[in-house]
């Protein structure tokens, strides 16, 4: 029997996986399992350019369908796996039919957290999550001119949409559980700066709100909150987090902590099965612990390592987390790692065309974040990854190139 390798999930780090497998000479049979119908897609652009209808369904499609063809990568799309046989090496799909693996990839992200709603509520229609392609093209609906939609969560996500809904001239509230915007991934000095852009722009914030439950009416829906305030909205879209769909993984015995914990190459607790992408807690050798790291990049990595790794390669994930958000005219990087022991050094001037706010823990850079100032990435990420000591005044110097950086 040819077993070969299957791959549950089809976004960006399964489908990584795969065509990192074939373009390294694996010649055994690719199964990626795809719950949705559609083929595998770029999801950055659900929240942004498709939302504004910049961009179609074809124009974010990872490949066509003549390229997994040709690859001989077979895709079951409407597909769901129900449980794993750790010691047939086999998985069971929902429909009953068994497939037999030689090793095993999870590539199944992540699921949105949900609101609390009234038990026994009808489907709400007018709630969004932004998850996959299909709540986007619902959502995009009703983005329509003068419409107000409620955005819970001022994390990537909700101010991306909340950027895209007022270009499409919403009116915007985003209501926020915490002090300040992307709380979680940007000093206190970014959040200010990136509310601010959000409030000339149009959008209205309310923090420290607790929801407590969303009822849904004939034209509208309403969220109820903790002071006892309802606000009325003709939509609403939560992005209030993710939670790791490691269900199947823990089921069958692997080891999991908010997510499925592998080493280094990707490899989980049992060597013949791996875990890639949103759903992978990673071993990473740069900061010796494990993290799970939600965007692109990592998505995009983690699946070229496992890749790897199953042809023999000795390849390890130590990259430097690198994540990005597009609002307005805005292009905003995060690099590396924050700590509250760090100082910040401002590179360039706040609002100004493009500024850095860099940390610095023992005179060694070991996080950024990166405003509209994409030509510092790579540079910023060669004196995380040394751990060189670094001047700080010259580190602010913008007269000073930081690709020609020399260390104090």
């Amino acid at each position: 029997m040819n077993v070969g390798v299957v791959i549950v999930g089809a976004g960006l780090a399964g489908v990584s996986a795969a065509t990192g497998l074939r373009r390294r000479g694996f010649d055994r049979p690719i199964t990626l399992i795809n719950e949705e119908l559609p083929l595998p897609y770029d999801r950055p652009p659900l929240s942004k350019e498709l939302l504004c209808g910049d961009r179609s369904v074809a124009d974010i499609t990872l490949h066509n369908a003549e390229y997994y063809e040709e690859q001989r990568i077979a895709i079951k799309s409407g597909s769901r796996v129900c449980g794993i046989d750790r010691e047939a090496h086999t998985l069971r799909l929902e429909d009953g039919q068994p497939l037999n693996y030689s090793h095993l990839i999870f590539a199944t992200g992540a699921r949105p957290r949900h609101l609390p709603v009234p038990p026994g509520s009808a489907p709400l229609t007018r709630l969004f999550h932004l998850r996959e392609l299909g709540d986007a093209m619902a959502l995009r609906e009703h983005l329509a001119h003068d419409r107000h939609v409620l955005v819970v969560g001022a994390g990537f996500i909700g101010l991306e949409v909340a950027a895209s809904a007022r270009r499409l001239g919403c009116r915007v509230t985003v209501l926020e559980a915490g002090p300040r915007v992307i709380e979680r991934a940007a000093p206190p000095e970014v959040s200010a700066f990136v509310q601010q852009v959000h409030q000339e722009n149009g959008v209205e914030f309310r923090f420290g709100t607790q929801v407590l439950d969303v009822i849904e009416q004939p034209g509208s829906i309403a969220v109820h909150l903790a002071s006892g305030e309802a606000l009325a909205a003709d939509a609403v879209l939560v992005g209030i987090g993710v939670i790791p769909n490691d269900v199947l993984a823990r089921e069958a015995g692997l080891a999991c902590d908010n997510g499925i914990v592998v080493d280094q190459h990707c490899c989980s607790s049992d060597p013949r099965i791996f875990a890639i992408g949103d759903v992978a807690k990673s071993f990473n050798p740069l900061i010796a612990r494990h993290v799970r790291l939600e965007h692109w990049e990592s998505a995009r990595q983690t699946g070229e390592i496992a890749a790897a790794t199953i042809c023999g390669e000795l390849a390890v994930n130590a990259s430097v987390p690198w994540v990005w958000s597009d609002q307005y005219h805005l292009n905003i990087q995060f690099l590396g790692w924050s700590d509250p022991r760090a100082e910040k050094v401002l590179r360039g001037e706040v609002g100004g065309p493009g500024w850095s706010l860099i940390e610095v823990l023992d005179k060694r850079v070991i996080g950024a974040v990166l405003i509209n100032a994409g030509r510092d990435r790579r540079p910023i990420e060669r004196l995380i990854t040394s751990r060189h000591v670094v001047d700080m005044e010259r580190l602010a110097d913008t007269g000073v190139a930081l690709k020609k950086w020399v260390v104090a």
